[in-house]
């Protein structure tokens, strides 16, 4: 099984740090790109078609969640790393598979990274989340957001 991934960071220790991390713990993972930032990060999106972003939030310029926004139709699943403890529920609300505070640990990371295989496995459907996390990021009152829950055999909104 092939299975590219793609971190965006805006720090290059942090891509580092997390790289060794995923090739230490995550042989599944054949193919392993970078970004440095948001726009970056488009591009190689664009380009290498991941089927997981480990996507920092606080980057310059755009933020995750913006650069997210910026994507018409997204078919990967995305983690959230960052060092900033406060973007978790955003991110969750915004269908999040994950979210990994730095410095990251390698049980948390396997973690994550079981939470995407049996994600795959159940062919859950990304189209629904992503459906859910655009229409959150485009809402401008919470109140109005969708929380999009997986189950074993389909997406509840």
């Amino acid at each position: 099984m092939l299975l590219q991934a793609l971190i965006i960071d805006d720090e290059e220790r942090a891509i580092n740090l997390l790289k060794k991390n995923i090739e230490k713990n995550i042989p599944e993972i054949t193919t392993l790109h970078t970004a440095l930032n948001a726009k970056e990060g488009l591009e190689c999106i664009e380009k290498h078609k991941p089927a997981l972003v480990f996507l920092d939030v606080e980057m310059p310029n755009m933020n995750g969640f913006e650069m997210l926004n910026q994507i018409e139709n997204p078919n990967f699943d995305v983690i959230f790393t960052t060092a900033f403890n406060q973007y978790a529920i955003k991110a969750i609300k915004y269908s999040a598979l994950d979210y990994l505070l730095k410095p990251i640990d390698a049980d948390d990371l396997r973690k994550a990274f079981d939470h995407f295989v049996q994600h795959s496995k159940n062919n859950l459907s990304k189209a629904t989340l992503y459906a859910s996390l655009i229409s959150n990021l485009e809402l401008q009152d919470e109140q109005h957001f969708k929380l999009t829950l997986c189950s074993n055999d389909s997406s509840i909104t």
